[in-house]
């Protein structure tokens, strides 16, 4: 409703302006790709465009696929999506973004399906490569947490209730999805829709300002006070990451590529196929008990916790009285523009004592 959107609007500002824990919004670096939307009163359209390395603002949309999506960007459909995208043919979860954009004073919204060219493997290389900026630069994120397809929509419920105390917010289905955790975490802001409420959380909290019950938000908070400052960290979202679901499995290591590029500024070390050199020793110490070896085909090595499903768990060995010794290590990535991805294979050579069985 014009209610809620003027909450939420109020919300922005107040981040934006106030908030000195959130960084400051200037006009950022805009992606390869965006979808223009019309503005609030015209009739209802959007049309792909470039940007040419322009600067400005925009926001971005998490949501859950369901499936692959009939309508996305394909070499054969480009030039008459600049043009203008099937309004009236595209899912609700889509229409409902484009509502959210405009409502929030915007012309300008990032959605994967649309922006990257979906049947074009050198597109995708080069913009997963640049997931991390993008999500670290929009002014703010859209969670559509209550949609379990991309065809469901989100907008259901007017929102707006200042009577709000203490609530539960549950985040599925959309933490169920490999590639919305480092969406959520990434971005600066989320505006989140679930199935009962909108939450807006930036790092300066939650608003409407609430205790929040749900586990999901209390995990979240425990992870913000130092993101990227320990190796746990790395381990704890990798936890999180496995137990998530991906349309495509060989999507298995980009899914993740955005938070690995992160950390690798703070580790400043080599990366491969989700170990990092550093920490090779203590990283070859994962399981996992509830996968079938022969589950995926991601091209990841068979020393590599991207070659199964399921929850991955270290067992808490502490690389500082390692008893191994690692000889050498090469992954070979996809492509060379996005050295996080995708990998063909690799090869490790360790040197350590064998103990009788």
């Amino acid at each position: 409703s014009p209610e809620s959107f003027a909450e939420a609007r109020g919300w922005m500002d107040e981040c934006l302006i106030s908030h000195h824990e959130c960084p400051a919004h200037l006009p950022a670096d805009l992606p390869t790709r965006l979808i223009e939307v019309s503005r609030l009163g015209e009739p209802e359209s959007a049309r792909l465009c470039e940007t040419g390395g322009q600067k400005g603002h925009y926001c971005a949309l998490s949501y859950c696929w369901g499936g692959d999506q009939v309508l996305k960007t394909l070499r054969e459909r480009y030039s008459q999506y600049q043009k203008e995208l099937p309004y009236d043919q595209l899912p609700q979860t889509i229409k409902d973004a484009f509502q959210v954009t405009r409502s929030m004073g915007l012309r300008y919204i990032w959605i994967d399906a649309f922006c990257i060219i979906q049947d074009s493997n050198e597109d995708k290389q080069t913009e997963m490569a640049k997931m991390m900026g993008i999500y670290q630069k929009t002014q703010f994120t859209i969670s559509a947490a209550s949609a379990l397809a991309a065809t469901k929509g989100f907008l259901h419920t007017n929102y707006h209730d200042s009577s709000l105390g203490t609530f539960y917010h549950p985040l599925r289905p959309i933490n169920t999805r490999g590639w919305t955790l480092q969406e959520a975490l990434l971005t600066p802001r989320l505006l989140i829709f679930t199935n009962m409420h909108m939450v807006w959380k930036c790092q300066s909290g939650y608003q409407p300002d609430f205790h929040a019950t749900s586990r999901d938000a209390n995990e979240r908070r425990r992870g913000e006070d130092s993101p990227w400052r320990t190796y746990s960290t790395w381990h704890s979202i990798l936890n999180k990451y496995t137990t998530r679901q991906l349309t495509e499995e060989n999507d298995r290591l980009p899914a993740i590529s955005a938070i690995a590029q992160a950390f690798a500024a703070h580790f400043k070390t080599e990366y491969h196929a989700g170990l990092w050199g550093r920490f090779l020793v203590h990283d070859l110490m994962w399981e996992n008990w509830l996968s079938n070896p022969n589950a995926t085909k991601t091209g990841a090595p068979s020393w590599s916790w991207a070659t199964m499903k399921g929850e991955l768990q270290y067992d808490g060995g502490n690389t500082d009285y390692a008893r191994a010794e690692v000889v050498s290590c090469r992954t070979t990535p996809v492509s060379d523009k996005n050295p996080f991805g995708a990998v063909t294979g690799g090869d490790l050579v360790i040197r350590g004592h064998l103990n009788k069985l």
